[in-house]
C-alpha cells in the first residue's frame, strides 16, 4: 500500500544524513542483528499505536479521522527520536475508485554509512470517498519544519486536509509497511 508517488518513504533526503560528530554503529557482518533490531522496535511501534487508539475506543478498521489524528500526535510525541526520523502526512486522491486516502506516516530509518535509509514505518491510513472539489496529491515531513508543533499547524491549516477531518472514513487501517522489500510484522487492520 503506497501513497503518493509510490511509496510512502523519503529515499536520500539530506534530512536523513547523520551527523559527523556522531558515533557510527558497527554492522553484523551479514545485517542480521540491525534486521533483527528493526523487527523488534517495529513490532514495538506498530503495537503501541494500536494500543493507544484501543485505549481511546478506537478500532483500527473503523477509525474516527480526528480522534485517530489526534491519537496519531500523541504517538509521534511519544516515540519522538533525534535526529527526527520522519513523521508525515500524506494525501492522495486514487482517480479509479474515486477515494482519497489520508496517511499518518511514522517512518523508522537504519544507518547506512553516513546517512540514514528509510527502514519502513507504522502507517495509520484512512480512505474517504471522493469530495465534490478537485484533490491534489501533496505530502508533509515533520524535519521539513523547525518543530514538530510548526509542522502540526502547517498540516491542520491545509484546507483538504481540515475537510477530511470532518469526514468519516469509509475504511481504516492501522499497519506496517516495509521500506525496499524488507519484510515486518504482520499487519494489524
Amino acid at each position: 500500500m503506497c501513497c503518493v508517488a509510490g511509496s510512502l518513504f523519503v529515499r536520500g533526503s539530506t534530512a536523513l544524513r547523520l551527523r559527523a560528530s556522531r558515533p557510527q554503529l558497527k554492522r553484523d557482518p551479514l545485517g542480521s542483528g540491525e534486521r533483527e533490531i528493526t523487527m523488534h522496535r517495529a513490532s514495538y511501534l506498530l503495537q503501541l499505536l494500536l494500543s493507544l487508539l484501543s485505549a481511546r475506543g478506537l478500532a483500527a478498521e473503523a477509525m474516527d479521522a480526528w480522534r485517530g489524528w489526534v491519537t496519531f500526535k500523541q504517538y509521534a510525541r511519544i516515540v519522538h527520536e533525534a535526529p527526527d526520523p520522519g513523521i508525515s502526512v500524506q494525501i492522495a486522491p486514487e482517480p479509479a475508485s474515486d477515494e482519497v486516502r489520508l496517511v499518518f506516516l511514522r517512518q523508522v530509518v537504519e544507518p547506512d554509512g553516513d546517512w540514514l535509509r528509510p527502514a519502513g514505518g507504522v502507517v495509520c491510513e484512512l480512505t474517504f470517498s471522493q469530495p465534490s472539489v478537485p484533490v491534489a496529491p501533496f505530502e508533509f515531513w515533520s524535519f521539513d519544519y523547525g518543530t514538530f508543533e510548526r509542522f502540526v499547524d502547517v498540516v491542520e491549516q491545509t484546507p483538504v486536509f481540515a475537510d477530511l477531518m470532518v469526514r468519516r472514513p469509509t475504511r481504516s487501517a492501522v499497519y506496517w509497511e516495509a521500506a525496499s522489500g524488507m519484510s515486518g510484522p504482520d499487519a494489524a487492520a
